[in-house]
């Protein structure tokens, strides 16, 4: 049988004595007895509930597949951050739930996701605190988020250091609604030192970041140290230390590459998209529905994105580094792609001469953005494997 969403559902009949039915008069599913649909619910693959199979139709058609089971994960169907944006904006649209962004790595499977639909998840306070992989036995690993601001650039490297290695992303302030970005590398450590604490209130800690991210994770390491905090590792993935190189040679290809494509996406644009794009950005929203308004909240986004890269670039620019009384590990991509910078470190001792308490190198054949991506993310958690294990 055909639904009304298009899925193909199998009927099955059930002979019952009585209809079992609440005070209410309302019929009391929990009771059936030799229920089908109760007893083999969770190993059931096929798509049920509403909110099941409106997140069907929107995975074939954001995923570009025939059919997607219930126990699909999103992540191994190929979905990425910009998909996650696509994914949220259609779902507030279809099912009118406006999900956390952490709620797709609580959440992974189409029914997990499909429950946090239906239980609302949607909160007004938007937590930097993301769980990438929350669980296993071994110390927490905190991974501060990347130019753009989001954590999900961790996702392969958490998944190369397996399911025993808790890993926690931080997202920056200024993706949500109504949120401005921070330009200050002190006023990110502060904030997400606080968000760490509320999870872990006591060290040692394992902090992290990749480009930006390591500049913050630096700056955190530097005020748990001055609290008296032991922080037990620092890992920074290729990151920029613009107190010793000139700003001109490493963010201006990177951000004039960046920018030279959103432009072209924006000329790409409907007219009827971009209207919808300006009505809600001079906050007089008309209203939209359907493909329109859907892919101008996508454009909305990426704009969103875009300042939280200008910012965290101006936060970088204005950042001094002050020499750090602990050790770190420092990963460098030592390759270059078109209009990037061959590495954001050209020299062995920028930060590694800023570390008192020692520091060790390791240079990854690849560009600046392929560092925490395969086939590099085994590599570079092979040796965050090796530093964890010393004491």
């Amino acid at each position: 049988v055909e639904d009304e969403f298009g899925c193909l559902s199998t009927c099955r009949l059930v002979l019952l004595e009585n209809m079992p039915v609440l005070e209410s008069g309302l019929i009391d599913r929990n009771r059936f007895e030799g229920d089908p649909d109760n007893s083999t619910y969770e190993g059931d693959s096929r798509p049920k509930t509403l909110a099941e199979k409106q997140l069907s139709n929107i995975y074939r058609d954001l995923f570009k597949v025939d059919s997607v089971s219930a126990h699909d994960n999103f992540f191994d169907l190929g979905g990425n951050s910009l998909q996650i944006i696509k994914l949220y904006d259609l779902i507030k649209s279809y099912c009118g739930t406006r999900l956390q962004y952490s709620a797709i790595f609580e959440s992974t499977t189409l029914r997990e996701l499909a429950r946090a639909v239906d239980q609302g998840m949607a909160k007004s306070h938007r937590s930097p605190l993301v769980p990438i992989q929350p669980s296993g036995s071994n110390p927490a690993i905190y991974l501060v988020h990347s130019g753009f601001g989001h954590a999900l650039v961790y996702k392969m490297l958490a998944d190369c250091l397996g399911e025993n290695q808790p890993i926690y992303g931080l997202e920056a302030v200024g993706l949500g609604i109504d949120q401005t970005p921070s330009r200050s590398i002190y006023e990110m450590a502060d904030s997400y030192i606080n968000e760490i604490k509320k999870h872990q209130s006591k060290g040692p800690y394992i902090l992290g970041g990749f480009s930006v991210g390591g500049t913050v994770a630096y700056e955190m390491a530097q005020r748990l140290h001055a609290r008296g905090e032991h922080v037990a590792k620092l890992f920074i993935f290729d990151s920029v230390n613009l107190a010793r190189v000139q700003t001109s040679e490493h963010t201006l290809p990177q951000f004039t590459g960046v920018l030279h494509k959103y432009l072209a996406q924006l000329r790409t644009v409907p007219g009827k998209v971009k209207s919808s794009i300006r009505r809600q950005l001079s906050g007089k929203p008309k209203h939209t529905s359907g493909p329109v308004k859907i892919q101008a909240e996508y454009l909305i986004q990426s704009k969103r994105s875009m300042a939280v890269f200008r910012a965290n670039k101006a936060a970088e620019n204005a950042y001094i580094a002050k020499s750090y009384p602990g050790s770190l590990v420092y990963f460098r991509a030592t390759k270059a792609k078109t209009g990037q910078v061959k590495s954001a470190d050209p020299e062995n001792n920028i930060w590694l001469d800023l570390a008192r308490g020692g520091a060790a190198l390791h240079d990854i054949p690849c560009a600046h953005d392929e560092i925490v991506r395969q086939p590099h993310a085994q590599t570079v958690a092979l040796l965050i494997q090796t530093h964890l294990e010393q004491k």
